[in-house]
């Protein structure tokens, strides 16, 4: 399975109103240099082009200090900044722009930065650099869509990334960091609640419910509980894996076939309150006993598992109350559901009183008829709601 990662999408220079593209542009040449000034000084054109005009206080240092004595002022050094926000600038295009700046020129100058919202093939660039040399320019800069954004991304520029665009790199930082303490925060607190006792029931609350505990209150509440006891199974990487169905079965001698019985489901058996079932009938009471007279390695239980992610918890309340005693897991539920993630573990497990007991996979392939068909029977149709 291919990772899912979480990039930034491509910024979208092309669709920034022509003066903010050079306000942009001239802000993050600011520290290219040390400029002595810069000033906006181009005019909107047909090609919605702008020229920045900066100057460079070029400084020497006395030779016998090695640089550490007074710096002195050698020259004043002239940059054009050219700004273009277009979705394509090939070869003759660029020329065609150098050839407008030189055109107009009256002062020497000794660079060039050229700004794009557009990438540069290599031919547009080459093009650039010999046209550059052509005409005896000392130093030149073109930046592309990739330059633009590699700067932005650099620390020193996320406030220009975040007053531009609206990204800032520092608050995501910050906010993956809380949730990483939040979550290493409630891992801790579960591990805390939940360790002492692997197999404890505990009930699992839609933290947004206020009906609670009265299940009567809730249209179709055996349908759409808004809470639920579990059984407590694990800790995985993902969270905290929690078994929602538990019912006796058959695990044949090969310990890969099986069969189960429907009802009752064990997990909410005796310990959910809320339960339409809490005592077995005669008809169900017959096929348990035959479970129980079972040989010790066919005596088996099939489940059903599944996780919910540290995120999803908002608080654990390891108290309970006078309705259900044991730990109170607050989660944020689906709209029909429990907050699983989407994945879950279905097993056969063999009665873990003895010595060797082991899991084996639940592959509904694997299941056959293995209970005599009038104790089947006996458990009647399997309740849509009960899973």
């Amino acid at each position: 399975m291919a990772l899912v990662t979480r990039t930034i999408n491509p910024l979208h220079f092309e669709d920034m109103e022509p003066h903010r593209f050079e306000d942009l542009a001239r802000q993050l040449v600011y520290d290219f240099r040390e400029w002595s000034n810069i000033e906006a000084t181009g005019t909107a054109g047909s090609d919605d082009g702008f020229d920045i005009r900066a100057r460079e206080t070029f400084y020497d240092y006395d030779d016998e200090d090695e640089g550490n004595g007074p710096k002195t002022t050698i020259e004043e050094r002239i940059w054009l900044i050219q700004c273009k926000r277009e979705q394509k600038i090939g070869p003759k295009r660029i020329i065609n722009y150098l050839d407008g700046i030189f055109d107009g020129l009256q002062e020497q100058i000794h660079g060039i930065i050229f700004i794009a919202s557009c990438n540069f093939s290599k031919k547009a660039r080459d093009a650039f650099i010999q046209q550059i040399r052509e005409h005896g320019i000392r130093e030149f800069q073109i930046w592309g869509r990739s330059e633009l954004e590699d700067l932005l991304f650099q620390p020193k520029n996320d406030h220009l990334l975040f007053a531009y665009f609206g990204i800032s790199l520092k608050v995501r930082r910050l906010a993956i960091k809380t949730q990483i303490r939040s979550r290493l925060a409630m891992k801790r607190k579960a591990i805390k609640v939940l360790s002492t006792n692997k197999y404890q029931s505990v009930l699992v609350r839609d933290a947004s419910d206020k009906c609670y505990p009265w299940k009567e209150d809730i249209p179709n509440f055996n349908k759409s509980p808004r809470w639920r006891v579990l059984e407590f199974r694990d800790f995985t990487h993902a969270g905290i894996e929690l078994c929602a169905v538990k019912n006796r079965a058959y695990l044949a001698d090969n310990m890969k076939h099986f069969d189960y019985l429907r009802l009752p489901n064990l997990v909410q058996e005796g310990s959910d309150p809320w339960s339409k079932r809490h005592e077995e009938g005669n008809r169900i009471s017959e096929a348990h006993r035959y479970w129980y007279d079972l040989p010790n390695q066919n005596q088996a239980y099939f489940e059903v598992s599944g996780v919910i992610s540290y995120d999803s918890i908002v608080a654990i309340d390891e108290h309970g109350d006078d309705f259900f005693k044991g730990p109170h897991i607050y989660v944020l539920f689906n709209d029909t559901s429990l907050p699983f993630l989407p994945m879950y573990n279905q097993g056969i497990v063999t009665n873990c009183e003895y010595p060797d007991c082991k899991k084996v996979p639940a592959n509904k392939k694997n299941k056959r008829t293995l209970f005599p068909k009038h104790i089947a029977e006996s458990i009647g149709p399997i309740d849509k709601n009960e899973k």
